[in-house]
């Protein structure tokens, strides 16, 4: 039996992919972050390209940035689990609180599929790390360091 959940996992792995190209992400995507009351209605590849600037800028800050994910799918509940640490330590960047610190920071999105597409997305991740990983890519961006 073939899965139907094997290429997108595939695609999902490969950052070079536009899953948007493929047809793999719904007309209308539903995204939840833990925390949030509101489901928000988001371009599945908009959110694609904005991770990829983000790390983009993380790798100027963490020069040594190691991004491992893990996925897991599930045929029967039609549900893609990735799991992302992303680790290393920063330069130092003014006007942070970090020189030289060594952080750790880990994600689970969920991935709901419906019809062969990825039509939800429910993210989960410590508040607390989160904010201090959006403290030190906004510093990056507004100092323009490279």
């Amino acid at each position: 039996m073939t899965s139907t959940l094997e290429p997108i996992v595939r695609a999902l792995e490969d950052p070079a992919v536009d899953l948007a190209e493929l047809g793999l992400w719904s007309d209308t995507v539903i995204y939840r972050r833990n925390g949030s009351d509101f489901d928000l209605v988001i371009d599945g590849e908009d959110r694609r390209r904005r991770i990829a600037q983000d790390r983009e800028v993380l790798r100027r800050a963490i020069p040594d940035l190691h991004v491992q994910s893990r996925f897991h799918a599930s045929e029967a509940s039609g549900v893609i689990i990735e799991v992302t640490r992303l680790s290393g330590i920063t330069i130092d960047v003014p006007g942070s609180a970090v020189d030289g610190d060594g952080y750790s920071y880990a994600t689970c999105d969920v991935y709901t599929v419906r019809d062969g597409r990825i039509a939800r997305i429910d993210a989960f991740d410590d508040a607390a790390t989160a904010r201090q990983w959006s403290e030190l890519m906004t510093h990056t961006r507004l100092l323009g360091v490279q």
